[in-house]
């Protein structure tokens, strides 16, 4: 049963408790990203290496019987690999929503023992919905662009065209001619999404249901253990050794946090830059075996859609990324301002910035951050964004050839 933070045991035995704790969540949530990512490789990974093989099959084979069999061996097994691979992204959002729920009880017991350090904190430190969501940061509660970004809506998506594609050759297979085998795909496609979709909200939806909050912001969101913090300045009757644990544990935690940023970015760029070298290299393949016939174009219209919108869902993760970037920053500026209320004497050896305003983040990003062009220009996110527009454009002008335009204009276009 919880009891009253301040009773029997002193406050720095308290708060290196609670650090402790704090410390194993954090370690726990970089295993779980480790994860996700390693899983989200390993199948695209599988999925790559397939469409590559596919790629050599149809070049030796002509796209006869033998090229179907091999796809009808080959993708099943890459659809296990994918829709196991999705059950556990699901899982993973849903363990991490406990983890941030434990971070937030965590931070809700220091500032019961030092009120006054609250106006540092930018993370919540209630385990309610709105907490969570303060800990996420900003742009959380924008959930379509969240859902459309997310790993797991990436890998259900190349499921669901894994499916379809299968459908399809079941269907030629079968004997159905090549419209018919398109439109079976296209409608298994979009049925497997719509489930992967209500299963996604189903199982997220019931895991964060599960998460009953103890220090909600009121009684009536269910908390029986809420307690008003009374109000107090950061030099009130709290051991400085306490208060510099307490915002030091809460430096780490935002810098793990970062951490985990940063190897969202990479993973995901990664991720897309994997599938976009497969998808040239198999178009290559059909284009020598095809002659640059009616066969690579339904290949590489098949193909490239997927391959942008992967690369839109990484642009879209990117650009969230980096406004979590500014956000953490900024958080660890406040926290520096509280050390150098506490030991204003060693500003002179900090050379990262301790305001929370725009000139702060400029100090604390480092030098050249004001020479905005180049540092847009090297950015990953305009890496994305140019293959992007480029897959975009090549899909368009297949479009318009296969329409009937000549390829002067469809190049154009």
């Amino acid at each position: 049963m919880p009891t009253d933070p301040h009773l029997d045991v002193p406050e720095a035995l308290r708060v290196q408790i609670l650090a402790t704790e704090h410390w194993s969540l954090l370690a726990t949530r970089n295993i779980t990203y480790g994860a996700i990512y390693s899983r989200a490789n390993i199948f695209l990974t599988v999925v790559s290496a397939a469409v590559v093989a596919l790629a050599l099959v149809a070049q030796a084979t002509e796209f006869g019987d033998r090229f179907y069999l091999f796809a009808l061996l080959v993708l099943p097994v890459a659809l296990l690999i994918g829709v196991g691979t999705y059950i556990r992204l699901i899982d993973a959002r849903t363990e991490d929503f406990w983890l941030l729920s434990g971070m937030n009880r965590l931070r809700h017991a220091y500032l019961e023992i030092a009120p006054g350090l609250e106006p540092y904190f930018v993370t919540g430190h209630h385990d309610d919905e709105r907490g969570l969501s303060e800990t996420y940061g900003p742009g959380t509660e924008n959930r379509l662009l969240r859902l459309l970004a997310s790993t797991s809506t990436l890998v259900g998506v190349i499921d669901a065209t894994l499916a379809g594609v299968i459908g399809g050759l079941v269907a030629k297979a079968v004997g159905a001619g090549s419209e018919l085998s398109l439109l079976v795909g296209g409608v298994v496609t979009a049925v497997i999404v719509a489930l992967l979709v209500d299963a996604d909200r189903r199982i997220i939806g019931r895991g964060r249901r599960l998460l009953e909050p103890r220090f909600a912001r009121s009684a009536k969101a269910g908390c029986t253990h809420e307690q008003q913090m009374p109000a107090s300045s950061p030099s009130a009757d709290v051991p400085q050794t306490v208060r510099v644990q307490i915002l030091a544990t809460e430096h780490w935690s935002l810098l793990a946090a970062r951490d985990i940023t940063y190897g969202a970015i990479f993973s995901r760029a990664s991720i897309f830059l994997t599938v976009v070298s497969a998808a040239v290299v198999s178009l290559a393949l059909v284009a020598r075996a095809t002659e640059f016939g009616d066969g690579f174009s339904a290949f590489a219209l098949l193909v490239l859609p997927v391959a942008l919108f992967i690369g839109v869902a990484t642009y879209i993760r990117i650009i969230e990324a980096r406004i979590d970037d500014f956000w953490l920053v900024s958080g660890m500026n406040r926290l520096r301002h509280a050390y150098l209320e506490i030991a204003p004497g060693l500003e002179p050896y900090f050379v990262t910035g301790h305001h929370d305003d725009r000139q702060g983040l400029y100090e604390t990003y480092g030098p050249g951050t004001e020479i905005r062009f180049y540092r847009l220009l090297a950015s990953t996110s305009t890496l994305v964004a140019v293959i992007d527009s480029t897959l975009a454009g090549v899909i368009v002008g297949l479009v318009a050839n296969a329409a009937g335009a000549g390829s002067e204009l469809s190049l154009f276009i």
